[in-house]
């Protein structure tokens, strides 16, 4: 994509910027294995997990999986207002910016030698036009959509209330972690079991980063049915779950506090 304030990238047939003896060009996305192992933007598999599922971060992740060699970056940070193009050089990401400058790629965000940020806004656009903006974008570009006919995790509660009273729930998430959450509250004529499976809203398929921000910690939910109901979890911020499927009849408004109990 050409960039106005670097006049050799009007050339549609330069390689490189005109620099093959300093960049590479590899082509296509790049991979988990890539950034950790090749380029070493991530140290180690627990700071690239780390990245990819913690909020303020994530949408970093996700832009360099979206990224490939050639594509255009603006990023914004408190001290740097950024475009330039992704090159490899010396067998690492850097960003060659219009102003002339070269910004190293790690996991804190483009930054100069010896620095790093994290940028407060970034944009990709890649060779075709496409551009992705936000992180909802990003995230839809690397996992594709979002169907909601697969459940993003399974509960199975058991309790009972005659006015007060409460249940214990078991959830199994799509990455294999198990969370057990024990609910109390105020019920209509609720009791017995549930079985139902939970969607988080939203355009992509979450991580497990996000699954777990949902799902554990302290939380609200409002329940009911007769048969077939579902649940309206509100846990943390972010996207929220959705359920359906079997339910005891009633309906009951709990506060719950739910663990992780292992998995990826």
């Amino acid at each position: 994509m050409p960039a106005p304030g670097n006049p050799q990238s009007l050339n549609r047939y330069a390689y490189t910027l005109n620099n093959p003896l300093r960049y590479t060009d590899p082509m296509g996305h790049f991979t988990e294995d890539e950034l950790l192992n090749t380029y070493k933007v991530f140290i180690g598999p627990n700071q690239l997990r780390s990245t990819r599922d913690t909020p303020e971060t994530a949408y970093w992740y996700y832009l360099l999986r979206a990224a490939e060699v050639g594509d255009t970056v603006r990023f914004s940070g408190e001290y740097k207002d950024v475009t330039g193009k992704i090159v490899v050089e010396e067998g690492k990401l850097w960003i060659a910016g219009d102003n002339g400058r070269k910004y190293g790629i790690g996991w804190e965000g483009p930054g100069g030698i010896g620095s790093g940020i994290i940028p407060q806004t970034c944009r990709l656009t890649k060779p075709d036009g496409t551009t992705l903006n936000s992180e909802a974008q990003l995230r839809r570009y690397v996992n594709g959509p979002h169907s909601l006919l697969e459940a993003d995790y399974l509960e199975a509660s058991l309790g009972g209330y005659w006015g007060v009273g409460g249940h214990v729930s078991v959830k199994h998430d799509r990455y294999g972690t198990w969370h057990v959450g024990l609910n109390v509250g105020v019920s209509i004529g609720k009791w017995g079991g549930s079985i139902e499976g939970g969607n988080l809203i939203q355009d992509s398929p979450p991580d497990p980063g996000q699954i777990a921000h949902a799902l554990d910690g302290w939380g609200m939910s409002f329940q009911g049915g007769f048969h077939i109901g579902g649940a309206l979890p509100v846990v943390n911020d972010g996207p929220q779950p959705v359920q359906l499927g079997y339910s005891s009849p009633g309906l009951a408004l709990t506060v719950s506090y739910t663990w992780a109990l292992g998995g990826r």
